[in-house]
């Protein structure tokens, strides 16, 4: 269950207890930051909005896939279940460091650094690095979207799309739409990617994963009915949620708008 209060309480907390700290930091956002040396939350009275999801399957472990949020070394989140998202939070701008740990644990298995500016609106999405990691690094990472709607044609909807699937035969893949292929959706589409923004007309897109080897256009997995809602910004994120490497058996979450809780997936086309 996600504890919003707790997040609340615990953000408040850190701030009155000086962990998000007075000292600057102009770097970008990034992952494996080294962090934990406090941020520089509240400099200039700009606010900016965060969500955290958590899409790593088997992350602690595959028995249990609570985790626990940490900013600046403190708890503002516990127990995000695998297949969740909190809500948007406000957060003053400036640079924090966000941890992810096995809950009730204060050691993340993962930081990251972001400088939070104002008005912006950040979704950070947490998923599996196991298969796809080099020697030494985490079993999970981040992916980070930009949910802003500036500039979009009223009626129309805003796609952007994260590739979290930790299977070596979707390293990298096409995305296509059977409806209108070629040309694929995205070409060579790799591991821990963000694509995007789409601005498309409203409709439903039925999109297929087509593996590079097998030819432009071969739908090998798929197609799911993906909505494009207008006026809002959508993000996809394909997961791979069997974890049995070549098992090929991706989905698709789908966080539309301020969306917050369970995160859908994408039901199969027609």
């Amino acid at each position: 269950m996600i504890r919003n209060k707790t997040f609340w309480m615990s953000l408040l907390a850190a701030l009155a207890l000086g962990l998000v700290g007075c000292d600057s930091d102009n770097g970008e956002n990034g992952t494996g930051g080294t962090g934990g040396t406090g941020g520089t939350g509240g400099m200039n009275g700009e606010m900016a909005s965060v969500r955290i999801a958590h899409l790593a399957p088997e992350i602690p472990s595959a028995m249990d896939t609570n985790v626990d949020i940490l900013v600046d070394g403190a708890t503002a989140i516990e127990d995000l279940e695998f297949g969740e998202s909190t809500e948007f939070v406000e957060l003053a701008a400036g640079s924090y460091t966000f941890g992810v740990a096995p809950a009730g644990s204060t050691e993340p298995v993962l930081e990251i650094d972001a400088t939070l500016t104002g008005g912006q609106i950040l979704t950070v999405v947490a998923i599996r690095n196991v298969v796809n990691a080099g020697e030494g690094e985490p079993p999970v990472t981040v992916l980070l979207f930009d949910g802003s709607d500036a500039d979009l044609t009223e009626g129309e909807g805003r796609v952007l799309v994260g590739h979290g699937a930790d299977d070596s035969l979707l390293e990298p893949v096409d995305v296509i739409n059977v409806d209108a292929c070629p040309p694929a959706v995205l070409d060579d589409f790799a591991f821990a990617e963000v694509a995007g923004p789409l601005d498309l007309s409203a409709t439903t897109l039925n999109l297929a994963f087509s593996l590079t080897s097998t030819g432009e256009c071969s739908a090998d997995a798929g197609p799911l009915a993906a909505p494009v809602t207008p006026d809002l910004v959508t993000l996809l994120i394909a997961v791979d949620t069997d974890t049995l490497d070549q098992s090929l058996a991706p989905a698709i979450y789908a966080l539309i708008g301020d969306a917050s809780g369970t995160i859908p997936t994408l039901d199969p086309s027609p």
